[in-house]
């Protein structure tokens, strides 16, 4: 019998070994990213979007093409390369069962006007719905690919459409430009100043003016930054997260998780991490990001950083403050208040001006993508980070 209970005394002892063993394994994982592929483009990539559930990454460059990877790296669905007609404004549902996109001819302004597509696909490429429309396009879909927004082009009038699935034309939104977002459950949308449910009703008794950075869920919270041309503007009036009616609730550059626990404030040499909506401070951080460049390139939302869901995570491209350091891109996990950094070729603050960057974290905060593209040498490289 005591040769029974030593046995059985022997193996909780391994078990609890062991278990002890994955922890520490699980934390030191989450604390050092590792590069699980990078992709090499030899073109400039001008439109990126990233299925955060499923990890798939679609994007357009030159040639007249689209490429879409699963989060294994491997091409999944390409479209082109084509004489005749361009690409543009490839969008992924975030389940990564869904994407759209727009094709039109090349050309001069009148072939540009004519025969110009919206094209709405299952993940393998299948084509389910084709549109002719000239004046707008893609904008936006929802994550669960049920509503798409086609937008309208700086300057260009007729307003922008909501539509379902189908294609079908559910309500129109009046005012011009390309900037929306949908909250992370896919029941509201940011887009001209104003905040609307799926049905086309407005929440905010105020406009939200300026350039959207992130969105809550239920539409609760948004946060609202500024793009100046003078990089030593530290921060612009009303900037900050307000909330669905439109009332400023925290002033500064701030980014709220789509969860809605945690604001990011990006100040001049620091960052601070809060937990919302108490706005209690938890952490700082020694590392200044880098002021947006002009407001050419990619789209700005994914620009110099980017908050993980449930706000764990920041991935931020700046510099330390407290140390001289190589690194352009670091990776902060604000649950064990560690910070992680690396330099990636070629980017430089001082050249921002050429390159571009798109980020973003999966849902789960485990992987995150981001596109480095450089407008003058025409090329691109995509990298994909395991977090944790």
């Amino acid at each position: 019998m005591k040769s029974k209970y030593k046995l059985v005394f022997v193996i909780g002892i391994l078990i609890g070994v062991f278990l002890i063993l994955l922890i520490i394994s699980q934390i030191s994982a989450a604390l050092e990213p590792k590069l699980l592929w990078k992709k090499e483009i030899p073109s400039f990539v001008w439109q990126i979007d990233f299925a955060r559930y499923s990890g798939d990454v679609i994007f357009a460059h030159e040639g007249n093409r689209i490429t879409m990877f699963d989060k294994n790296g491997n091409t999944k669905w390409q479209w082109g390369p084509h004489l005749d007609k361009l690409a543009g404004s490839p969008i992924i549902s975030d389940d990564g069962k869904h994407f759209i996109y727009s094709s039109y001819p090349t050309g001069g302004e009148t072939d540009y006007m004519k025969g110009t597509y919206i094209h709405y696909c299952e993940s393998n490429g299948r084509e389910i719905w084709k549109k002719e429309e000239p004046l707008l396009v893609p904008s936006t879909i929802s994550p669960d690919g049920k509503y798409i927004v086609l937008g309208v082009p700086g300057g260009w009038g007729g307003g922008a459409e909501f539509l379902d699935s189908n294609g079908k034309l559910l309500w129109k939104i009046e005012g011009s430009g390309l900037e929306t977002l949908f909250s992370p459950d896919g029941n509201y949308l940011a887009v001209f100043s104003n905040i609307y449910d799926v049905r086309g009703n407005i929440y905010n008794n105020k406009p939200i003016q300026g350039n959207y950075n992130s969105f809550s869920n239920n539409g609760e919270y948004i946060g609202i930054e500024k793009i100046y041309f003078d990089p030593n503007i530290e921060i612009g009036p009303d900037e900050g997260l307000y909330d669905k009616k439109g009332n400023l609730v925290f002033p500064g550059k701030n980014a709220i998780s789509g969860s809605g626990k945690i604001v990011i404030s990006y100040l001049k040499n620091k960052i601070e991490a809060y937990r919302f909506p108490e706005k209690i401070k938890i952490a700082e951080y020694p590392i200044k990001r880098w002021n947006f460049p002009d407001c050419n390139g990619l789209d700005y939302r994914f620009k110099y950083s980017k908050i993980s869901y449930d706000g764990r995570y920041v991935a931020i491209f700046g510099e330390r403050t407290d140390t001289k350091t190589p690194y352009s891109l670091f990776v902060i996990d604000i649950n064990e208040n560690k910070i992680w950094g690396v330099a990636i070729p070629g980017v430089e603050y001082e050249e921002r001006g050429e390159n571009i960057f798109s980020m973003s974290f999966t849902n789960d905060g485990k992987y995150l993508m981001f596109l480095h593209t450089n407008q003058k040498a025409e090329k691109s490289t995509l990298y994909f980070y395991q977090i944790q």
